[in-house]
């Protein structure tokens, strides 16, 4: 299984020369299914393949980065023509000046070859974003898009000796489009402008796949100017958690939400799973439009969304009605009223953000989605930042510059934690402990400030004073981490079969720590990890095939040689195309595997128990009272309740 496995695939075949299809082949594929089936299954396996040669591009680049000096100054030169020796045959010493100018010359060669390469990484780079933002529904953006991208790096960039000599002509293509057409599954046998645009998209991806293997097989075995330099970057390249399914399914997807209005979780790409416990009820598209109007449908975000959203309600008629009608609100500063308002304030942008990302954390377009959920944890810092400096506000009333001192380092730290929402850096694995340095930061300045006041008040006063906090506030939070990060209750949902590994499906509890780094509700990037594991399992049994293979070819060689008869232990003649004929079996069960695999992670529909209609079974948890449901309800009412707690401490501030 190598980097192009889903290209392969894609192809149908995992021997090189059968990427080479013959249009009679494809053709009679077209006549099996819709058009538009194929579109999609194509656009698909095409985005998976340009992600793994984008992983492939990555490795390159680094690679050379780290080689360029060692290249030039440690290793030998290849010494095949007298452009770098100045002698015939390669064997007459350099001078200072002639290995000067030999190195110059690779140089000059190395930087054109490398500017071509990042170029055609560009280039991916901007059909795979384009792809993932139109979908399958904009054939004809699509089409041009690829033609021009096509016709640029084929016939101006690339260098010749970077394709293999296998081209298609003009005229094979026109004797290959006539032969459709007669076949009656060609461009000609569209039934609509759509299907006939669709039918060209699919060969100009097919043709694109071509020219890119060739690319792929470049990167490998023909930039090895120095000798030995490439060796590494194969293996690299060859090991297969590098073939990537992250969007596989994007456009499938998208084409059974607009007829089905919903999906469930196994149509999903992989990096919009984030909670394998949670089955149907998926929306997914790229119309803003179908966000807004979700709002209002029932889906498995709905309670998230309208449980913020009334909570927003709540929170803004005590801040316009509840709140001044109080006495306290008449005996307070304005500073006062500054802190109270700056905490309902928080809370406010909390929710929204909340009921906002729960209405974009399916939409197809991932940057976007990907900047929602960075929103809603702004209003989480928000939230927790305005709370604590609430607090230190009235642990250290009559100590006003303490208190500014305590609230200016809060406010830091809140700064930090906006930082580390919308960094790219701080969004890596290992800057996850900066996260935690940050909330430990706003624990030590609120805990510092209340014992600064038992200092100053005495210890009763101090726990008389902040009492409230506990029960009031902070329980609700404490047990909706339990429900979030626990998966309660629908990791104990049997209606359907979750996963064929029990032990793997039990090993998703959280504790704190883990909802503070960001690591509940990332199931599609543990499914990820679950796939390149499987894939190794497959790529070893592969090599384990073609190690058995040699060793049968090598006996049988073996064999004929001592015999003197070319024959076999039966006394059949072997011949190269028995061998062969094996070869393309091994090739065919590798390209099994890789179908069951993918099968497996991207089901057509969950496996249903006996129970599926049963209450008990908790197949409900789709779409009211699951584990993020529980933690809104605990987050609204931890917000209410230090808002109650706050009432109370300005009482006591005022002896009301």
């Amino acid at each position: 299984m190598s980097t192009s496995t889903a290209t392969e695939l894609y192809s149908q075949g995992t021997d090189p020369a059968s990427r080479f299809t013959s249009s009679r082949e494809r053709n009679h594929k077209r006549n099996s299914s819709t058009v538009e089936e194929l579109l999609i299954e194509k656009l698909d396996y095409f985005v998976s393949s340009i992600e793994a040669r984008l992983n492939n591009f990555d490795i390159f680049f680094k690679w050379k980065e780290a080689h360029t000096d060692e290249e030039l100054n440690d290793r030998p030169i290849k010494t095949t023509t007298n452009i770098y020796t100045g002698g015939a045959t390669g064997n007459n010493l350099l001078s200072s000046r002639d290995r000067s100018d030999s190195t110059s010359s690779l140089q000059s060669l190395k930087e054109v070859s490398l500017m071509k390469l990042n170029l055609i990484r560009d280039r991916l780079r901007l059909i795979k974003k384009s792809v993932l933002s139109k979908g399958f529904t904009n054939v004809e953006f699509l089409y041009n898009l690829l033609t021009d991208q096509y016709d640029y790096l084929f016939n101006s960039v690339v260098d010749p000796d970077m394709l293999d000599d296998e081209k298609l002509t003009g005229e094979e293509a026109e004797e290959e489009e006539e032969e459709a057409a007669a076949l009656g599954g060609g461009v000609g046998g569209g039934t609509s402008p759509r299907e006939v645009l669709s039918d060209k998209l699919i060969d100009i991806i097919y043709y694109f796949d071509q020219k890119l293997t060739n690319i792929d097989d470049y990167l490998r075995e023909k930039n090895a100017i120095v000798e030995g330099g490439i060796k590494d970057l194969q293996e690299n390249q060859e090991q297969p958690h590098f073939i990537n399914l992250r969007y596989f399914n994007f456009n499938r997807a998208l084409k059974n939400a607009a007829r089905n209005k919903y999906v469930h979780y196994y149509e999903l790409p992989l990096m919009w799973r984030e909670n394998k416990y949670i089955i149907q009820g998926y929306r997914f598209s790229l119309k803003h439009s179908e966000m807004w109007k979700s709002i209002f449908a029932w889906h498995n975000e709905t309670m998230n969304i309208w449980s913020h959203l009334a909570g927003v309600g709540i929170v803004l008629y005590i801040g316009l009605v509840q709140f001044p009608s109080t006495t306290l609100f008449s005996l307070m500063s304005n500073g006062d009223k500054s802190i109270m308002y700056l905490f309902l304030f928080a809370a406010l942008g909390c929710l929204v953000s909340s009921s906002t990302w729960h209405t974009y954390s399916c939409f197809a377009h991932y940057p976007s989605r990907a900047n929602f959920a960075c929103i809603d944890y702004s209003g989480i810092t928000l939230l927790i930042t305005c709370s604590v400096i609430a607090i230190e506000y009235c642990a250290l009333y009559n100590y006003p510059n303490l208190s500014l001192a305590f609230i200016i380092f809060t406010m830091a730290c809140g700064i930090g934690g906006f930082a580390f929402n919308w960094s790219p850096y701080f969004d890596k694995p290992e800057c996850r402990p900066l996260r935690i340095g940050f909330f430990i930061g706003l624990s030590f300045s609120g805990s510092t400030a209340l014992l600064c006041q038992s200092w100053y008040y005495g210890v009763w006063h101090a726990m008389w004073f902040t009492l409230p906090l506990f029960y009031k506030s902070f329980a609700w939070y404490l047990l909706g981490v339990v429900f979030y990060g626990g998966l309660i209750p629908e990791r104990w949902r049997f209606d359907v079969i979750i996963e064929e590994n029990s032990a793997v499906a039990c090993n998703h509890h959280y504790d704190a720590i883990d909802v503070i780094e960001d690591k509940v509700g990332h199931a599609g990037e543990e499914e990820i990890d679950q796939i390149e594991s499987e894939l190794l399992d497959l790529e070893l049994r592969r090599l384990q095939k073609v190690e058995n293979a040699l060793k049968e070819d090598s006996d049988a060689d073996l064999s004929a040689e001592g015999g003197n008869t070319g024959s076999n232990f039966d006394g059949n003649v072997v011949t190269d195309g028995e061998h062969d004929s094996g070869t393309d079996f091994a090739d065919d069960d590798d390209d099994d595997d890789f179908k069951r695999l993918v099968k497996k992670h991207f089901k057509k529909e969950p496996t249903k128990t006996p129970y599926a209609n049963k209450f008990m079974s908790l197949w409900w948890v789709d779409y009211f009272l699951a584990s993020h449901n529980i933690w809104h309800i605990c987050v609204l009412l931890g917000i209410l309740g230090h808002y109650s707690c706050l009432v109370h401490m300005f009482n006591e501030i005022k002896g009301v």
